[in-house]
């Protein structure tokens, strides 16, 4: 575990799975803004600067850098050797 990542997904329980699936669209997303009802929901518990947060990623891989600038040419070469082998 020294060098490797744990994705946890804290809210992944098929009772709050199910409740947010029938929720109406607005109520998930408006203007951009994801997670609206759980943004809502910790209003005054959490302080405003974190709560307001949009600038959050998760775990993400640098894949167009590999792809761009790293070596597009193996990638490409990569991508056609699969082509043929499906």
């Amino acid at each position: 575990m020294a060098h490797s990542l744990e994705a946890r997904l804290p809210f992944l329980d098929y009772n709050v799975v199910e409740f947010t699936l029938g929720l109406p669209e607005e109520y998930k997303l408006e203007m951009g803004i994801t997670k609206r009802v759980l943004r809502e929901a910790i209003r005054g518990i959490i302080p405003e600067s974190i709560r307001g947060r949009i600038d959050k990623l998760g775990f993400v891989t640098p894949e167009e850098v590999w792809v761009r600038e790293d070596d597009p040419a193996k990638f490409r070469d990569l991508s056609a050797r699969r082509h043929l082998c499906a």
